[in-house]
């Protein structure tokens, strides 16, 4: 789509260039939020969607990623707010734009794919790379998550990891899947929430995992693991 702007550009049509350059740039950072996160967030302003994704890289603990997003945010602001008012302003011919506006706009199009790791960038396989490596750090990760779960719930408590860890089909978009069975697992589901919140609780604040680690817990009975486990493909013992 930058090189319809760019097309338009050369004809003297910049109000439509700077609406194309402002296309190409929304949908580069719309398809790598989506790959990111599974979603695409439902909004349109270019500053708004870089501090989307400024968010998700923080808390992915990808903070140099992260702050080169805010580098060039900060750096390119006032290209940014044309390009931006470009998508309302441009496609409507609402406000004159110039040869010098167009260009600019192209100009922050153009630095956007590349933040975005389009064919002119490594940016997104940097963080999927990055990403991916933090999940497989669940062998080391999860073995407190288990000693949290025995501190709470008994010695005798069994820990395994199951899902894509265990069967080692991590994506980016997984979650450590943790079954956790112990006798005392309480049977009202709103007491079984609490005892799940005080081991993530307990985990992060005495065993140092991070807090913001993608874990899911699940908590059963023996009685009901005895029925729930054929749900399960391979199953890793944690025995820390």
């Amino acid at each position: 789509m930058l090189e319809g702007a760019e097309w338009r550009l050369e004809r003297g049509e910049y109000d439509l260039a700077c609406f194309e350059a402002e296309q190409a740039a929304q949908l580069a950072l719309k398809a790598l939020l989506y790959e990111l996160s599974g979603s695409t967030p439902r909004i349109h302003d270019l500053g708004e969607l870089l501090g989307v994704l400024y968010d998700f890289l923080r808390k992915a603990g990808l903070e140099d990623a992260a702050g080169r997003v805010a580098d060039f945010a900060s750096r390119e602001r006032r290209r940014l707010w044309l390009l931006s008012d470009a998508y309302y302003r441009g496609r409507y011919g609402a406000a004159p734009y110039t040869r010098e506006d167009a260009l600019d706009c192209i100009e922050a199009a153009r630095g956007v794919l590349r933040l975005a790791g389009s064919s002119e960038g490594p940016f997104i396989e940097e963080i999927l790379v990055r990403l991916l490596r933090r999940l497989h750090e669940w062998r080391r990760i999860v073995p407190g998550v288990a000693r949290a779960a025995r501190d709470i719930l008994g010695p005798g408590t069994e820990v395994y990891v199951v899902g894509g860890a265990a069967e080692d089909r991590l994506t980016v978009l997984s979650d450590i899947d943790v079954v956790i069975v112990s006798p005392r697992v309480p049977r009202d589901p709103v007491e079984r929430r609490r005892v799940a919140l005080d081991i993530r609780e307990r985990a992060v604040d005495v065993y140092g995992v991070p807090w913001d680690y993608p874990l899911d817990l699940h908590l059963y009975t023996p009685g009901e693991f005895a029925e729930a486990r054929r749900l399960y493909g391979r199953m890793v013992s944690i025995d820390a």
